[in-house]
């Protein structure tokens, strides 16, 4: 069997990079596919607003000649200068059960990093902790939430093997509407009393002004969660239009 390493530089190979895990959870009854035009404007320089201020590269690894396993790999300039740290990001992550892709895609990615002299890599990130974060490690029987990851189950020990170990826990809670409907008639109301809190509904039609609002409240509460970065305002305002 024979294993190579590409950098995704063509339309040709963004393709089959955006492709692939549309084809390796196909038959998988909890992934949920993001939408295909998103994704093509998420890996796209000319589009996705974090390429201003990170060099980014994609991986794609052939077995065969045929698409295997992917992956990203970023220098955030905005996450390092903010956190005073000098560290490489990977993400996008996707693999065939098979360990010698895995250990070429992250071969290329230590060679990136190598040649930049980062010597500290944390993943899956894609692209930052404001995006999709995280590997599932259990309940893998539940279709994920919104910007949550989902993957195999034996993407774990894949990546451990690579020589990688957890740095971090992240959970993910679900609300039912019981619940929620409680919350909202008793705390919400003891919160905004007590810390003068004003809650209303997002004015679409001075959208642009709105989201000027919450990206400055947006950095401000997340400002000391392990790993943050401060989004910019163009980012801020391309996540905003997605998921409005």
């Amino acid at each position: 069997m024979r294993y190579s390493v590409v950098e995704v530089n063509s339309k040709g190979l963004l393709r089959e990079f955006i492709n692939l895990p549309y084809s390796l959870y196909k038959n998988s009854d909890y992934w949920v596919p993001p939408l295909y035009h998103a994704e093509k404007k998420f890996y796209n320089p000319s589009k996705n607003p974090f390429f201003e201020h990170s060099e980014i590269r994609l991986f794609l690894c052939l077995k065969d000649g045929s698409p295997a396993g992917r992956l990203s790999v970023n220098i955030n300039e905005n996450f390092n200068k903010f956190n005073n740290e000098y560290t490489g990001f990977w993400g996008s992550f996707e693999t065939i059960d098979d360990g010698e892709v895995v250990h070429s895609l992250f071969s290329a990615a230590y060679d990136f990093f190598g040649k930049r002299n980062i010597h500290t890599i944390r993943g899956p990130f894609t692209f930052s902790t404001n995006e999709i974060s995280g590997l599932l490690i259990d309940s893998f029987d539940t279709p994920p939430m919104i910007m949550m990851p989902y993957n195999f189950q034996n993407y774990p020990e894949l990546i451990e093997r690579e020589g990688h170990k957890k740095a971090k826990d992240l959970y993910a809670y679900f609300l039912d509407y019981d619940t929620y409907k409680k919350f909202l008639a008793v705390d919400i109301d003891r919160f905004k009393e007590r810390y003068k809190l004003e809650i209303r509904k997002v004015n679409f039609k001075k959208f642009d002004e709105e989201i000027n609002l919450l990206a400055g409240i947006y950095n401000d509460a997340w400002e000391k969660n392990w790993g943050f970065v401060p989004m910019t305002l163009n980012e801020f305002k391309n996540m905003a239009y997605e998921l409005k």
